[in-house]
């Protein structure tokens, strides 16, 4: 958890690219993000367990979702989906999930279906701040040496502040 502090605490206050050392073996049990000529892996465990996190810290809900990915109802993801029962958690990946995940290195990640993705840049761009008062960070990850992005995502300010919390 720790790593996870000062990777998005350094990555939010610095316009440079951090790298992040991914996993190098697929999960047992994964969840999948379909994301163009990327598939990225997560443990099915820590989705669920970040979906927790995620609304205690955001004050949402999302039972329905974390309940459909326990009992196996949803196991993929394709981001580029138009299904409407699937916007809310392309939603929910895109916005801290995904981006949680990947600042912590735990993912593994295939490019075109064979090539394995050891390292991801990730790069913050400034926060962007809502009309309630809360922000949110824009972080783009691409592979190394590559310009097109494995994941687009954010991460809310709420969150950030409890990974700063948890350093004291």
């Amino acid at each position: 958890m720790t790593l996870i502090i000062i990777a998005a605490i350094a990555l939010c206050h610095s316009s440079m690219a951090q790298e992040l050392k991914l996993w190098t073996k697929k999960p047992k049990k994964e969840f999948e993000v379909l994301n163009n000529n990327y598939k990225i892996y997560f443990s099915t465990e820590e989705v669920i367990q970040t979906i927790y996190l995620v609304d205690k810290q955001t004050k949402q809900k999302h039972s329905k979702l974390t309940a459909a990915i326990r009992d196996k109802k949803v196991t993929s993801i394709d981001l580029n989906s138009e299904d409407p029962e699937m916007q809310p958690f392309i939603y929910l990946l895109k916005s801290n999930l995904g981006a949680y995940l990947l600042l912590q290195g735990h993912a593994y990640i295939l490019f075109n279906k064979k090539s394995v993705v050891p390292t991801l840049n990730a790069e913050a761009s400034p926060p962007i701040h809502e009309e309630d008062g809360n922000s949110r960070t824009p972080i783009y990850f691409a592979a190394k040496g590559s310009k097109e992005p494995a994941f687009l995502g954010d991460i809310d300010q709420r969150l950030l502040t409890y990974f700063q919390s948890l350093k004291k």
